[in-house]
Order: C-alpha cells, then sequence, then structure tokens
C-alpha cells in the first residue's frame, strides 16, 4: 500500500525545560517552512487549502509534549514530513531565543484514501450507537468574514469533503447538498465545550474546546460516507486554521454491543 496519509509525531522539549504551549503550533509551522524546499514552501504559501497540517498537544500516558505533523497526500508526505523526520536534536527557535530538543520522532499512523474508502464502505455500521469528537485543540469556524466558535454539523461534513475531494485522487464523493444530507443523519445527545480563544501572533480566534457526541441515523444509506469522512477528519481537522494547530480531534465511536 503506498501511503497518502501520513502522521509523524516529534516528541519535543525546550532545553531550559520551559512550557510548550498548543499556540507554540504557529511559531513550529514557521520552522517547518524553514526546513522544506524552498519551491515547495512558495507553492504552500500561494495555496488555498493546505495538503498538510499540525498540531501541538501534551500526552498525558507519555507526559510527553507532541508536534503531530500530517501529510494528506504524497507530495507532502515527500516535501514535509520527509525532511522534519530528519531534523537535527536541537533546533533553535529565533522567537523565543532557546533551543527546541527533540527526542523521539515516529510515524504514528499512515494509510491510504482507497483503504479508507473501501474499509468505511464495507464495515458494518447498524451497531453504531454515537460518535463523539473531543477536540483536543481550539477550533472554529468563518463564515462572511466573522469567527464561528461553535460546532455545525453541517460546516463539519463541508470541510471534511472539500479536503477529501482536493486531494483523494480515485473516490469523489460528491452530491447535491451533501454535506447538510450527512448532517442531517446525527443528533446532538450530549456535550461539554468551552470557549477556548486561540492565538495566533498577536490575534486571539474566537474558538471552542471540548467533546461533542452524536446520535446517528445508521439506516440511512449515506452513513458509511458520513462516518468514512468522520474518521479522516482525524487526518484532515476541522473548521479553519488547521496548518496553524487549529481543529485537532480524536473520533470514539460506541456500539450497541458495547454496553
Amino acid at each position: 500500500m503506498l501511503s497518502s496519509l501520513m502522521i509523524l509525531d516529534l516528541h519535543i522539549n525546550f532545553v531550559d525545560g520551559a512550557r510548550i504551549h498548543p499556540f507554540f503550533s504557529s511559531v513550529l509551522h514557521g520552522i517547518m517552512m524553514e526546513h522544506i524546499n524552498t519551491e515547495y514552501a512558495t507553492k504552500l504559501h500561494e495555496s488555498t487549502l493546505h495538503p498538510y497540517r499540525q498540531y501541538v498537544f501534551h500526552d498525558a500516558k507519555q507526559d510527553t509534549t507532541i508536534w503531530r505533523v500530517i501529510g494528506l497526500n504524497q507530495e507532502a508526505i515527500i516535501n514535509i514530513l520527509e525532511p522534519l523526520f530528519h531534523l537535527p536534536e536541537q533546533v533553535f527557535v529565533r522567537q523565543q531565543q532557546k533551543y527546541l530538543q527533540i527526542t523521539d520522532r515516529i510515524i504514528y499512523d499512515e494509510t491510504s484514501y482507497d483503504f479508507l474508502y473501501e474499509i468505511f464502505l464495507e464495515a458494518p455500521t447498524s451497531t453504531v450507537k454515537s460518535v463523539n469528537l473531543d477536540f483536543i485543540t481550539s477550533a472554529s469556524f468563518k463564515s462572511q468574514g466573522e469567527y464561528i466558535p461553535f460546532p455545525d454539523t453541517s460546516r463539519f461534513f463541508k470541510g471534511l469533503l472539500r479536503r477529501w475531494n482536493t486531494f483523494s485522487t480515485n473516490y469523489p464523493i460528491k452530491g447535491d447538498d451533501l454535506a447538510d444530507s450527512l448532517a442531517s443523519l446525527f443528533k446532538v445527545c450530549d456535550y461539554h465545550l468551552k470557549f477556548s480563544p486561540y492565538r495566533i501572533e498577536r490575534v486571539q480566534i474566537p474558538a471552542f474546546k471540548g467533546h461533542y457526541t452524536l446520535r446517528p441515523n445508521t439506516k440511512h444509506p449515506l452513513f458509511p460516507i458520513a462516518m468514512l469522512l468522520l474518521a479522516y477528519g482525524e487526518f484532515a481537522g476541522m473548521g479553519i486554521k488547521t496548518s496553524l494547530g487549529m481543529g485537532a480531534y480524536r473520533l470514539t465511536v460506541t456500539h450497541l454491543d458495547s454496553e
């Protein structure tokens, strides 16, 4: 299987022990751009939808801070993830005037669009009771120049469809008002959200964070497509500024037979 989706985890810390905040993703984005091919970096700056995303989070189980970088096509994997995998053990951060240390580097996951599509369209879905989106970095949406700092299932699917259809080569997912149709399959059954603005340099973006649980209509023929896209979202992210650290979530599925 030729990977077209890949997650690279770099375990990082400051040599002086200073805390690394999720807002640090915007600084790491600059470091990433410094270490990739100049022509490819220029191409990324000119694009409106980026074939990568990255964010920072603290892994409590491992008690470590992880810089996670995700390639959404083969070109991004070759031109971004491969150079980052071979970064030196210490990288100088000009903004903080200190050294960032990379203590480990792991290919956390890799797959392909074809594999995801085939698995989810063939997988049994009738036992799905609920799906939980646990936003581990702040998320937000934007419409007509205004930020929307709360979940909107239709916007979830519009963004995921756009990314999937941009970067997948063999399996386009299209249809009239498809995002709204997919959103209509879900009803909110639980949530625990908080207002969590995200800072990029001197700008604070209104955003939310927390968990958001949906109960689906599993009998609808579009439900496998909805599950495929929500799983894809763990790679592609949700909402705006995903290349600067926003919109990361973990998907958890509860089945009827798991109770």
